[in-house]
């Protein structure tokens, strides 16, 4: 039952945060941040709120700023939406799975590049 609650009260979160980035935060933030997963504690009063960034280096690192200094107006904003006891504490968490991912596909596709270069190894072995 707890488990249930904890994943609801998680997706309530992170809808109700990204909508609030995305209508309070839109032209203040220098790049594009998302939301990917929200993390609640058994007693739901912390959240790991991991949000993944777009942009360059710096808008990133200023992004990430932007939302650890508004944490408080966050978090206001989310208790006028939510009904809950306790109101979670906030930590904003970089997710940089996606740019894993695309480093590992970039690897990929550089692999598959190189063998369709080089010549087949058996071919010239088999016409010998």
């Amino acid at each position: 039952m707890q488990f249930k609650r904890k994943n609801r009260v998680a997706v309530l979160v992170k809808d109700i945060l990204g909508n609030i980035i995305q209508r309070d935060f839109t032209g203040v933030l220098p790049g594009m941040v998302t939301i990917m997963n929200v993390d609640l504690s058994d007693d739901l009063k912390y959240a790991k709120v991991y949000v993944s960034c777009y942009g360059s280096d710096d808008a990133k690192k200023r992004s990430m700023e932007i939302l650890q200094r508004e944490i408080r107006h966050l978090r206001r904003r989310l208790g006028d939406a939510l009904t809950l006891k306790h109101l979670p504490q906030l930590s904003f968490i970089e997710d940089n799975s996606l740019d894993k991912a695309f480093r590992i596909e970039h690897l990929l596709s550089q692999i598959q590049d190189e063998q369709k270069k080089k010549p087949d190894c058996d071919d010239e072995e088999q016409n010998s």
